[in-house]
């Protein structure tokens, strides 16, 4: 029995058949804002999609609380472009994924009070095929 909603579990299901990247679906849906100015009003998702709560937008990175947290600080940092591997992305990608975490982290701990977190990166298939999971930087807080 799985942990997630129907509705997510029927969004992945489908996404995992027709190829298309929940992540990439997201990037789609939230276009880049300053990082210095508050998110805007966020758009209403497609149907088919999950409201996305936005930590950061940028034109080449975009992070987002996870749908099932294990923590009050678990966030994806990814970059907009599809990879499935981090061992695909470009070094220039690389290091502007990597130059947004300190920022995320200090973001993410300050609001959930935590001081300490965890970076998890998961590499390969790990979820579902296709899947910007499979490379994307999960942060999470821990006490």
């Amino acid at each position: 029995m799985s942990l997630l909603p129907p509705t997510v579990l029927a969004t992945l299901s489908s996404q995992a058949r027709s190829g298309t990247c929940a992540f990439c679906e997201i990037s789609s849906t939230y276009p880049p804002f300053p990082p210095s100015a508050p998110a805007p009003p966020s758009p209403p998702a497609p149907p088919q999609q999950q409201q996305s709560h936005i930590v950061l937008s940028t034109p080449d990175v975009i992070a987002f609380l996870d749908i099932l947290p294990l923590t009050r600080a678990h966030v994806l940092v990814c970059p907009r472009a599809h990879h499935e591997k981090l061992s695909d992305l470009s070094p220039a990608e690389n290091a502007v994924v990597g130059a947004w975490l300190p920022v995320v982290a200090r973001a993410a701990c300050r609001v959930s009070g935590y001081t300490d977190f965890n970076l998890v990166q998961n590499n390969g298939n790990v979820f579902c095929s296709r899947s910007k999971l499979a490379k994307s930087v999960l942060m999470m807080g821990g006490e």
